[in-house]
């Protein structure tokens, strides 16, 4: 799990600018690194309409009004901000998932959906080529640039850029996490079954 938005709850509404929260001391089996930080830019905003961000519980939810338009919004979450750098290994990784909902009923989409990695030695790379799935969007870590090493990835971001006509009125994300490679999950669950079957074969099982 790279973050379950369960911890660091946060509330913001602004028209213009930009708005930063971090929250370190986070618990790391919810959120890997132990801290996040959200950014709100609101690049355009013509009506001068308010814009909601609220954090935890959860979920990360923008809240815009119905009928406003000629709006440009960019929404980031980064990880690995903290005083303690921690190198996370994703080298049994092979796609990082982004479990969201778009809440506007004809279904816009925002125009650039990316993340962004930065590894111990400050190589970087990132994959704008995100693919649909039901319920959120999928990164394949053999899609960013660079020659990251995905055993030490000391930051990561997400990033989505909403520009009109496209943005939608509300839309929330609930989890990030990484996808392990087919195989490593085949033998972690034979691990589990291996348990199982030996807990009653000695008669111990429940």
């Amino acid at each position: 799990m790279i973050d379950d938005l369960t911890g660091g709850d946060y509330t913001t509404t602004i028209t213009h600018g930009v708005d930063f929260h971090f929250v370190d001391g986070l618990d790391k089996a919810h959120t890997a690194w132990g801290n996040r930080q959200t950014m709100l830019d609101v690049v355009a905003n013509p009506r001068d309409t308010p814009i909601t961000l609220s954090v935890g519980g959860g979920q990360m939810k923008t809240t815009i009004p119905p009928g406003t338009g000629g709006m440009s919004t960019r929404l980031r979450l980064d990880w690995g901000l903290g005083n303690h750098p921690l190198d996370m290994d994703f080298s049994k990784e092979t796609e990082i998932w982004v479990d969201l909902k778009v809440e506007n009923p004809d279904g816009r989409f925002a125009s650039i959906w990316s993340v962004r990695a930065i590894n111990a030695d400050g190589t970087s790379g990132s994959n704008g080529g995100w693919l649909w799935r039901p319920g959120g969007i999928r990164f394949k870590l053999s899609g960013f640039t660079g020659h990251l090493d995905w055993s030490a990835v000391r930051y990561l971001s997400f990033t989505t850029d909403f520009d009109p006509p496209g943005y939608p009125e509300s839309y929330k994300v609930t989890r990030i996490y990484a996808v392990p490679e087919p195989h490593t999950a085949v033998l972690a669950l034979l691990g589990f079954s291996t348990v199982i079957l030996h807990r009653r074969k000695h008669g111990d099982g429940r």
